[in-house]
């Protein structure tokens, strides 16, 4: 209650029950909600997102697929293949040539071609090695490879080696020829390769460590067949044009090999 009057009036009682809210009444909780801006674009970007996730997650892995499957790159640090590969140069190596592998295995879910002697190969090192190695294809099963002053003897036939007019070498090996690296005077052989083995030399047979060391290697090993050098590069230098998608292969049936100049290639 409270009591008003005028100057010399009585005071009236005016009753506040009603302006006063009773202290037993419920007050409604108010709902502080998050900015909008925050929870929308939540809300349109988690579609996006998970879109985007998802597509990135199909790629790697249809790349990793591709790679150990299909084709895949390798960089040559190492002289034992020049002139036909030089230190630098980053090669393309096709790995359905000699059929389709299981993923992530050496199992064959369907051989094609068998390897043929002047195939260049991309193989796992026998010894156990990290590593993957690069070498010319000179003998396969049941062959016999002997070394000779220089000379590659197959089967007892010796393998020719003509100079050409610059200064270049090239080897004859059966029906196909490749350029030639340095001659290796050690004597080896005879061996024999084993079956589903294949005997594998480098073009710079003097710096060049081989199936002469670490034996035949088998087929189940092979990575894949070079087809050819993507482009050059070594540290400190830039790119070589003239060593810019250029074709690796000494089959007649696919083409001759080109190989590297004396001068751009340097030892180990």
């Amino acid at each position: 209650m409270f009591k008003h009057g005028g100057p010399g009036q009585a005071g009236e009682l005016v009753e506040l029950t009603a302006l006063v809210p009773s202290s037993t009444a419920e007050v409604a909780p108010v709902e502080i909600a998050a900015p909008p801006s925050v929870r929308s674009r939540m809300q349109q970007w988690l579609p996006g997102l998970r879109w985007i996730a998802t597509r990135a997650v199909a790629l790697a892995l249809f790349l990793t697929l591709l790679r150990t499957t299909v084709a895949d790159q390798y960089h040559v640090p190492t002289s034992s293949m020049w002139p036909t590969i030089a230190p630098g140069d980053r090669i393309f190596v096709y790995k359905l040539a000699y059929g389709v592998r299981l993923p992530f295995t050496s199992r064959y879910l369907m051989e094609a071609e068998d390897p043929h002697p002047g195939d260049v190969v991309v193989f796992s090192d026998p010894r156990g090695g990290a590593v993957p190695l690069v070498k010319r294809v000179v003998a396969v099963a049941g062959q016999t490879v002997a070394v000779q002053s220089g000379v590659l003897l197959i089967d007892g036939v010796p393998q020719t080696v003509e100079v050409l007019g610059d200064g270049q070498m090239l080897e004859h090996l059966g029906p196909t020829s490749h350029a030639a690296g340095s001659v290796d005077l050690a004597a080896f052989g005879p061996v024999v390769v084993p079956p589903d083995h294949v005997f594998m030399m480098g073009d710079n047979r003097a710096s060049s460590l081989d199936s002469r060391e670490i034996g035949s290697v088998p087929r189940q090993l092979i990575r894949g067949r070079v087809v050819g050098v993507l482009y050059h590069h070594r540290e400190g230098e830039g790119l070589d044009a003239g060593r810019l998608l250029q074709a690796i292969d000494a089959r007649p049936d696919r083409g001759a090999v080109r190989g590297a100049s004396p001068a751009s290639a340097a030892t180990r």
